[in-house]
Protein backbone atom coordinates (compact mmCIF):
# COMPACT_ATOMS: atom_id res chain seq x y z
CA UNK A 1 0.00 0.00 0.00
CA UNK A 2 1.56 3.35 -1.15
CA UNK A 3 0.43 6.18 1.52
CA UNK A 4 -0.22 9.89 -0.11
CA UNK A 5 2.59 11.48 1.68
CA UNK A 6 4.85 9.12 0.67
CA UNK A 7 4.14 9.51 -2.55
CA UNK A 8 4.46 13.50 -2.38
CA UNK A 9 8.26 12.94 -1.04
CA UNK A 10 8.93 11.92 -4.35
CA UNK A 11 7.85 15.35 -5.96
CA UNK A 12 11.15 17.23 -6.42
CA UNK A 13 11.45 20.77 -7.88
CA UNK A 14 12.24 19.75 -11.31
CA UNK A 15 9.01 17.28 -11.30
CA UNK A 16 7.14 20.28 -10.29
CA UNK A 17 8.33 22.54 -13.50
CA UNK A 18 7.94 19.68 -15.79
CA UNK A 19 4.54 19.09 -14.84
CA UNK A 20 3.84 22.88 -14.60
CA UNK A 21 5.67 22.82 -18.67
CA UNK A 22 3.90 20.22 -19.74
CA UNK A 23 0.25 22.22 -18.86
CA UNK A 24 1.81 25.19 -20.18
CA UNK A 25 3.07 27.45 -17.67
CA UNK A 26 6.66 27.16 -17.68
CA UNK A 27 8.67 28.60 -14.65
CA UNK A 28 8.87 32.17 -14.41
CA UNK A 29 11.14 33.27 -11.69
CA UNK A 30 11.82 31.97 -8.01
CA UNK A 31 12.42 33.53 -4.40
CA UNK A 32 12.49 33.21 -1.50
CA UNK A 33 9.08 33.49 1.14
CA UNK A 34 9.68 36.14 3.60
CA UNK A 35 6.87 34.43 5.62
CA UNK A 36 8.22 30.89 5.81
CA UNK A 37 11.86 31.25 4.73
CA UNK A 38 10.75 28.51 1.70
CA UNK A 39 12.55 28.51 -1.65
CA UNK A 40 9.05 29.80 -4.43
CA UNK A 41 8.88 28.53 -7.74
CA UNK A 42 6.84 31.28 -9.14
CA UNK A 43 4.21 30.25 -12.75
CA UNK A 44 1.32 31.43 -14.69
CA UNK A 45 -2.50 31.16 -12.44
CA UNK A 46 -3.62 28.08 -14.64
CA UNK A 47 -5.58 26.85 -11.60
CA UNK A 48 -7.90 29.43 -12.71
CA UNK A 49 -7.46 30.22 -16.37
CA UNK A 50 -5.41 33.15 -15.76
CA UNK A 51 -2.30 34.54 -17.42
CA UNK A 52 -0.46 36.59 -14.44
CA UNK A 53 2.50 34.71 -12.97
CA UNK A 54 1.14 34.96 -9.16
CA UNK A 55 1.18 31.36 -8.64
CA UNK A 56 3.74 29.95 -5.88
CA UNK A 57 4.76 26.26 -5.13
CA UNK A 58 6.48 26.60 -1.81
CA UNK A 59 9.45 23.50 -2.53
CA UNK A 60 9.53 22.32 1.37
CA UNK A 61 5.41 22.49 2.34
CA UNK A 62 4.65 21.56 -1.11
CA UNK A 63 1.89 23.26 -1.38
CA UNK A 64 0.53 25.94 -4.19
CA UNK A 65 -0.81 29.36 -3.45
CA UNK A 66 -2.81 31.36 -5.94
CA UNK A 67 -2.59 34.95 -5.15
CA UNK A 68 -5.08 35.95 -7.30
CA UNK A 69 -8.09 33.69 -7.41
CA UNK A 70 -7.46 30.49 -5.75
CA UNK A 71 -5.65 30.58 -2.29
CA UNK A 72 -4.01 27.76 -0.83
CA UNK A 73 -3.86 24.14 -2.54
CA UNK A 74 -2.27 20.87 -1.52
CA UNK A 75 -0.71 19.75 -4.29
CA UNK A 76 -2.92 16.45 -4.81
CA UNK A 77 -6.00 19.53 -4.79
CA UNK A 78 -3.61 21.97 -7.26
CA UNK A 79 -3.55 18.40 -9.88
CA UNK A 80 -7.13 17.50 -9.82
CA UNK A 81 -7.84 21.17 -10.89
CA UNK A 82 -5.01 21.77 -13.98
CA UNK A 83 -6.46 17.48 -15.20
CA UNK A 84 -9.85 18.54 -14.56
CA UNK A 85 -10.56 15.69 -12.49
CA UNK A 86 -13.80 14.89 -12.46
CA UNK A 87 -16.14 12.37 -9.74
CA UNK A 88 -14.39 8.99 -10.21
CA UNK A 89 -11.29 10.31 -12.07
CA UNK A 90 -9.36 10.77 -9.27
CA UNK A 91 -7.44 8.08 -8.76
CA UNK A 92 -6.76 7.83 -12.68
CA UNK A 93 -6.00 11.41 -13.23
CA UNK A 94 -4.41 12.26 -10.06
CA UNK A 95 -2.41 9.17 -8.26
CA UNK A 96 -1.51 7.40 -11.48
CA UNK A 97 -0.30 10.44 -12.92
CA UNK A 98 1.92 11.88 -10.41
CA UNK A 99 3.04 8.28 -9.83
CA UNK A 100 3.98 8.20 -13.42
CA UNK A 101 5.82 11.58 -12.99
CA UNK A 102 8.14 10.27 -10.14
CA UNK A 103 8.89 7.23 -11.31
CA UNK A 104 6.86 5.24 -9.11
CA UNK A 105 4.83 2.05 -9.93
CA UNK A 106 1.24 1.55 -8.73
CA UNK A 107 0.62 -1.87 -10.69
CA UNK A 108 0.52 -3.65 -6.92
CA UNK A 109 -0.34 -0.39 -4.64
CA UNK A 110 -3.39 1.83 -3.56
CA UNK A 111 -3.94 4.69 -1.79
CA UNK A 112 -4.69 3.81 2.15
CA UNK A 113 -6.06 5.72 4.96
CA UNK A 114 -3.74 4.01 7.17
CA UNK A 115 -5.10 2.43 10.56
CA UNK A 116 -7.06 4.71 11.97
CA UNK A 117 -10.90 4.22 9.96
CA UNK A 118 -12.97 1.16 11.03
CA UNK A 119 -13.25 -2.01 8.75
CA UNK A 120 -17.08 -1.49 7.79
CA UNK A 121 -16.18 2.12 6.00
CA UNK A 122 -12.58 0.79 4.51
CA UNK A 123 -13.80 -0.23 1.45
CA UNK A 124 -16.26 2.59 0.81
CA UNK A 125 -13.81 5.36 2.15
CA UNK A 126 -10.85 3.69 -0.74
CA UNK A 127 -13.83 4.02 -3.20
CA UNK A 128 -13.71 7.67 -2.47
CA UNK A 129 -10.52 8.80 -2.72
CA UNK A 130 -10.70 7.26 -6.26
CA UNK A 131 -13.65 9.41 -6.80
CA UNK A 132 -12.74 12.61 -5.87
CA UNK A 133 -9.73 13.97 -3.00
CA UNK A 134 -12.35 17.10 -2.43
CA UNK A 135 -12.44 17.91 1.37
CA UNK A 136 -15.58 19.23 1.81
CA UNK A 137 -17.36 16.15 -0.20
CA UNK A 138 -14.88 14.05 1.73
CA UNK A 139 -16.52 15.45 5.00
CA UNK A 140 -20.02 15.38 3.72
CA UNK A 141 -19.89 11.57 3.44
CA UNK A 142 -18.22 10.87 6.86
CA UNK A 143 -21.29 13.02 8.09
CA UNK A 144 -23.74 11.49 5.83
CA UNK A 145 -22.31 7.54 6.86
CA UNK A 146 -20.49 7.93 10.15
CA UNK A 147 -22.72 10.37 12.49
CA UNK A 148 -25.92 8.22 12.32
CA UNK A 149 -23.85 5.35 12.59
CA UNK A 150 -22.44 6.05 16.24
CA UNK A 151 -25.73 8.55 16.93
CA UNK A 152 -27.46 5.29 16.91
CA UNK A 153 -24.76 3.43 19.30
CA UNK A 154 -25.91 6.43 22.19
CA UNK A 155 -27.46 3.95 24.02
CA UNK A 156 -23.83 2.55 24.37
CA UNK A 157 -22.48 4.92 27.56
CA UNK A 158 -25.58 3.35 29.79
CA UNK A 159 -23.02 0.67 30.31
CA UNK A 160 -20.70 3.31 31.70
CA UNK A 161 -20.21 4.13 35.52
CA UNK A 162 -22.77 7.43 35.69
CA UNK A 163 -21.66 10.53 38.18
CA UNK A 164 -17.94 8.14 38.56
CA UNK A 165 -14.83 9.97 37.27
CA UNK A 166 -11.34 8.77 37.17
CA UNK A 167 -9.54 10.34 40.26
CA UNK A 168 -5.78 10.59 38.56
CA UNK A 169 -7.11 13.11 35.89
CA UNK A 170 -8.75 14.88 38.94
CA UNK A 171 -5.91 14.95 40.81
CA UNK A 172 -3.77 16.18 37.58
CA UNK A 173 -5.83 19.13 37.69
CA UNK A 174 -9.15 18.39 35.59
CA UNK A 175 -11.94 19.91 37.03
CA UNK A 176 -15.24 17.36 37.52
CA UNK A 177 -17.16 20.27 35.48
CA UNK A 178 -15.07 19.97 32.26
CA UNK A 179 -15.07 16.29 32.50
CA UNK A 180 -19.39 16.73 32.94
CA UNK A 181 -19.27 19.39 29.53
CA UNK A 182 -17.03 17.10 27.26
CA UNK A 183 -18.84 13.85 27.87
CA UNK A 184 -16.12 12.09 29.90
CA UNK A 185 -17.36 8.98 31.35
CA UNK A 186 -15.56 5.92 33.39
CA UNK A 187 -15.71 2.49 32.70
CA UNK A 188 -15.46 0.10 36.32
CA UNK A 189 -15.19 -3.07 34.56
CA UNK A 190 -12.96 -2.69 31.56
CA UNK A 191 -10.78 0.43 33.72
CA UNK A 192 -11.12 2.70 30.38
CA UNK A 193 -11.43 6.59 31.00
CA UNK A 194 -14.23 7.35 27.92
CA UNK A 195 -13.65 9.82 25.64
CA UNK A 196 -16.52 10.93 23.09
CA UNK A 197 -15.72 12.92 19.88
CA UNK A 198 -18.19 15.29 18.52
CA UNK A 199 -18.06 17.24 15.43
CA UNK A 200 -18.09 20.77 14.86
CA UNK A 201 -22.17 20.52 14.99
CA UNK A 202 -22.16 18.68 18.41
CA UNK A 203 -22.46 15.20 16.81
CA UNK A 204 -21.05 11.90 18.19
CA UNK A 205 -18.33 10.82 15.28
CA UNK A 206 -15.82 8.58 17.35
CA UNK A 207 -15.79 7.07 21.10
CA UNK A 208 -11.57 6.79 22.36
CA UNK A 209 -10.65 5.35 25.78
CA UNK A 210 -7.39 5.91 27.66
CA UNK A 211 -6.92 2.38 29.03
CA UNK A 212 -5.32 2.23 32.27
CA UNK A 213 -4.90 -1.52 32.37
CA UNK A 214 -0.74 -2.34 32.62
CA UNK A 215 -1.04 -4.44 29.31
CA UNK A 216 -2.07 -1.22 27.69
CA UNK A 217 0.94 0.80 28.82
CA UNK A 218 1.59 1.40 24.63
CA UNK A 219 -1.70 1.69 23.33
CA UNK A 220 -3.30 3.84 26.37
CA UNK A 221 -5.09 5.86 23.41
CA UNK A 222 -7.41 3.67 20.68
CA UNK A 223 -10.89 3.53 19.48
CA UNK A 224 -13.30 2.18 22.04
CA UNK A 225 -14.65 -1.58 21.22
CA UNK A 226 -17.75 -2.71 22.37
CA UNK A 227 -20.87 -4.71 21.46
CA UNK A 228 -18.88 -5.94 18.49
CA UNK A 229 -18.05 -2.70 17.22
CA UNK A 230 -15.52 -0.43 16.52
CA UNK A 231 -16.04 3.26 17.31
CA UNK A 232 -13.39 4.61 15.53
CA UNK A 233 -13.69 7.97 13.38
CA UNK A 234 -11.13 9.77 11.14
CA UNK A 235 -8.99 11.89 13.37
CA UNK A 236 -7.86 13.80 10.36
CA UNK A 237 -11.57 15.20 9.97
CA UNK A 238 -12.27 16.41 13.13
CA UNK A 239 -10.59 18.43 15.66
CA UNK A 240 -11.26 17.39 19.30
CA UNK A 241 -12.41 20.36 21.31
CA UNK A 242 -13.61 22.20 18.23
CA UNK A 243 -17.39 22.12 19.18
CA UNK A 244 -16.64 22.78 22.71
CA UNK A 245 -14.80 26.24 22.39
CA UNK A 246 -15.57 26.81 18.88
CA UNK A 247 -17.50 29.85 20.31
CA UNK A 248 -14.55 31.11 21.70
CA UNK A 249 -12.29 30.81 18.87
CA UNK A 250 -14.62 32.90 17.54
CA UNK A 251 -14.30 35.22 19.62
CA UNK A 252 -10.80 35.77 20.32
CA UNK A 253 -10.08 34.38 16.28
CA UNK A 254 -7.25 32.60 18.27
CA UNK A 255 -6.42 28.46 18.42
CA UNK A 256 -3.92 26.84 20.50
CA UNK A 257 -3.39 23.09 18.64
CA UNK A 258 -2.28 20.61 21.01
CA UNK A 259 -1.32 16.49 20.83
CA UNK A 260 -4.42 14.97 23.57
CA UNK A 261 -7.40 14.93 24.55
CA UNK A 262 -6.44 15.28 27.92
CA UNK A 263 -4.87 18.58 27.43
CA UNK A 264 -7.78 20.08 26.14
CA UNK A 265 -9.75 19.48 29.62
CA UNK A 266 -7.27 20.80 31.32
CA UNK A 267 -7.58 24.20 29.40
CA UNK A 268 -10.64 24.34 29.82
CA UNK A 269 -10.38 23.86 33.55
CA UNK A 270 -7.48 25.99 33.88
CA UNK A 271 -9.86 29.22 32.38
CA UNK A 272 -13.17 28.16 33.19
CA UNK A 273 -14.87 27.39 29.98
CA UNK A 274 -12.75 30.41 28.22
CA UNK A 275 -10.55 28.13 25.92
CA UNK A 276 -9.38 28.12 22.70
CA UNK A 277 -6.94 24.94 22.85
CA UNK A 278 -7.97 21.96 20.67
CA UNK A 279 -6.53 18.54 20.16
CA UNK A 280 -5.46 17.10 16.73
CA UNK A 281 -5.20 14.02 18.48
CA UNK A 282 -1.53 12.76 16.94
CA UNK A 283 1.65 14.52 15.51
CA UNK A 284 0.31 16.21 12.59
CA UNK A 285 -2.79 18.94 11.31
CA UNK A 286 -4.59 17.70 8.49
CA UNK A 287 -5.86 19.74 5.09
CA UNK A 288 -9.06 19.66 7.07
CA UNK A 289 -8.17 20.89 10.55
CA UNK A 290 -6.79 23.75 9.02
CA UNK A 291 -10.11 25.01 7.25
CA UNK A 292 -11.60 24.14 9.86
CA UNK A 293 -9.97 27.40 11.48
CA UNK A 294 -10.19 28.58 8.48
CA UNK A 295 -14.26 29.01 8.61
CA UNK A 296 -13.93 30.10 11.75
CA UNK A 297 -11.88 33.16 10.94
CA UNK A 298 -9.02 32.52 13.12
CA UNK A 299 -6.27 34.60 12.88
CA UNK A 300 -3.46 33.17 14.74
CA UNK A 301 -2.39 29.82 15.62
CA UNK A 302 -0.14 28.91 18.67
CA UNK A 303 1.01 24.88 17.98
CA UNK A 304 2.12 23.51 21.04
CA UNK A 305 2.74 19.66 20.66
CA UNK A 306 4.27 17.59 23.05
CA UNK A 307 7.89 17.80 24.18
CA UNK A 308 9.30 14.84 22.61
CA UNK A 309 13.08 15.78 22.96
CA UNK A 310 14.94 18.76 24.50
CA UNK A 311 17.26 20.67 22.28
CA UNK A 312 20.09 21.09 24.85
CA UNK A 313 20.43 17.64 24.95
CA UNK A 314 21.52 17.54 21.20
CA UNK A 315 25.12 16.73 21.95
CA UNK A 316 23.67 13.40 23.81
CA UNK A 317 21.18 12.09 21.57
CA UNK A 318 24.00 12.19 18.93
CA UNK A 319 26.01 9.61 20.32
CA UNK A 320 22.66 7.01 19.34
CA UNK A 321 22.24 7.40 15.60
CA UNK A 322 18.61 6.18 15.72
CA UNK A 323 17.83 8.21 18.94
CA UNK A 324 19.62 11.40 16.79
CA UNK A 325 17.69 10.22 13.73
CA UNK A 326 14.51 10.53 15.61
CA UNK A 327 15.14 14.34 17.47
CA UNK A 328 15.75 15.75 13.78
CA UNK A 329 12.55 14.44 12.70
CA UNK A 330 11.13 15.36 15.39
CA UNK A 331 12.25 19.11 14.90
CA UNK A 332 11.84 18.45 11.09
CA UNK A 333 7.92 17.85 11.47
CA UNK A 334 7.51 20.47 13.45
CA UNK A 335 9.27 23.52 10.85
CA UNK A 336 7.33 21.69 8.35
CA UNK A 337 4.09 21.67 10.36
CA UNK A 338 4.39 25.60 11.42
CA UNK A 339 5.00 26.44 7.65
CA UNK A 340 1.75 24.69 6.64
CA UNK A 341 -0.16 26.27 8.71
CA UNK A 342 1.67 29.89 7.96
CA UNK A 343 0.21 29.43 4.80
CA UNK A 344 -3.23 30.76 6.57
CA UNK A 345 -2.55 32.19 10.35
CA UNK A 346 -0.13 33.72 11.84
CA UNK A 347 2.14 31.04 13.91
CA UNK A 348 3.54 30.87 17.24
CA UNK A 349 5.86 27.78 18.16
CA UNK A 350 5.49 26.79 21.79
CA UNK A 351 8.40 25.27 22.47
CA UNK A 352 10.04 24.80 26.07
CA UNK A 353 13.56 26.28 26.10
CA UNK A 354 13.59 26.93 29.70
CA UNK A 355 13.66 23.43 31.31
CA UNK A 356 9.39 23.78 32.33
CA UNK A 357 8.38 20.72 31.30
CA UNK A 358 9.43 17.28 31.39
CA UNK A 359 10.19 15.08 28.16
CA UNK A 360 6.70 13.58 26.99
CA UNK A 361 4.56 16.26 28.51
CA UNK A 362 2.36 18.61 26.82
CA UNK A 363 2.07 22.25 27.31
CA UNK A 364 -0.64 22.00 30.12
CA UNK A 365 0.73 19.28 32.04
CA UNK A 366 2.32 21.23 34.75
CA UNK A 367 -0.50 23.89 35.74
CA UNK A 368 -1.96 27.03 34.83
CA UNK A 369 1.03 29.39 35.64
CA UNK A 370 3.82 27.21 33.64
CA UNK A 371 1.06 27.22 30.55
CA UNK A 372 1.03 31.00 30.75
CA UNK A 373 4.48 31.21 30.64
CA UNK A 374 4.99 29.19 27.73
CA UNK A 375 2.76 31.12 25.66
CA UNK A 376 4.41 34.38 26.19
CA UNK A 377 7.86 32.66 25.47
CA UNK A 378 6.02 31.36 22.65
CA UNK A 379 8.20 32.25 19.15
CA UNK A 380 6.44 34.06 17.16
CA UNK A 381 7.48 32.07 13.56
CA UNK A 382 5.57 33.69 10.48
CA UNK A 383 3.06 36.30 9.83
CA UNK A 384 0.49 35.53 7.65
CA UNK A 385 0.05 38.58 5.91
CA UNK A 386 -2.54 39.77 2.56
CA UNK A 387 -3.46 37.32 0.68
CA UNK A 388 -2.95 39.16 -2.28
CA UNK A 389 0.29 40.35 -1.24
CA UNK A 390 3.56 38.23 -2.99
CA UNK A 391 5.27 39.65 -0.19
CA UNK A 392 5.19 38.64 3.74
CA UNK A 393 7.20 39.52 6.85
CA UNK A 394 9.00 36.94 8.75
CA UNK A 395 9.11 37.61 12.66
CA UNK A 396 12.02 37.00 14.35
CA UNK A 397 12.02 35.13 18.03
CA UNK A 398 13.55 37.42 20.65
Amino acid sequence: MIDKDELLKLVTENVVINIMEENGSPLYSTSTDGRTQQKCLWFKTICHGGDSHKLCFFTESKDFFCYTNCGRMNFFEFIKRIRNAKEGEFYSKVIVYIAKKVGKSLSRSRIGFGNDISPELRGQLSEMVKQSEDIERRQQFYEAKITKFYDDYKCLFNYFDCNTFYKGWIDEGISISSMEKFGIEWYEYQKYIIIPHYNIDGHLVGIRRRSLQPEDSKRKYMPLFMTGKEFDHPLGLNLYGLYENKENIKRFKKAVIVEGEKSVLKADTYFNGKSCVVATCGFNVSDWQIRALEKLRVNTVYLGFDKDFDDKYEEVYKADKLLYDNYLRYNERLRTLAQRLALSFNVFLIKDTKGLLDIKDSPLDKGKDVYNQLIKLAKPVYSYGERQSSTSIFLRGN
